[in-house]
């Protein structure tokens, strides 16, 4: 399993609070990306495992209120139901773009993580950020 190589970055506001989040699981023999996971914590995520992409947003926080009072009192926010909304993945992509722009990255993980983008950009028609 030496050819799997598994990239994970994490941006935390504070400790287990996580802003944005990156997982990239890459094949190098192959150059398949097995799974890639894209979090942000105020829009939400991009998941592609085997090419097959899932976006999902954070609920709004009236969304998030229910006329229970439980939930009045302890709201709560979850990730609805999955989305097509090209917008929304690219404000997910820029945050975790900008979070990589200030961290130091090797060399080969900085080649892994531009390979994604163009991936990305080709599965998904050009749409997203440049």
């Amino acid at each position: 399993m030496e050819n799997i190589i598994t990239l994970e970055y994490k941006e935390e506001l504070r400790r287990d609070f996580t802003k944005n989040y990156l997982k990239i699981i890459y094949n190098k023999k192959t150059e398949i990306y097995n799974e890639i996971y894209l979090y942000n914590y105020e829009h939400g995520i991009i998941e592609i495992t085997n090419g097959v992409k899932t976006v999902h947003r954070w609920e709004n926080e009236e969304e998030a209120q229910s006329h229970s009072y439980l939930n009045r009192r302890y709201t709560a926010t979850f990730l609805d139901g999955e989305i097509n909304d090209i917008e929304l993945e690219k404000e997910i992509i820029n945050e975790l773009l900008k979070y990589l722009g200030t961290i130091f990255i090797k060399k080969e993980e900085e080649t892994i993580i531009n390979k994604m983008l163009e991936y990305i950009r080709k599965l998904f028609f050009n749409t997203l950020p440049g």
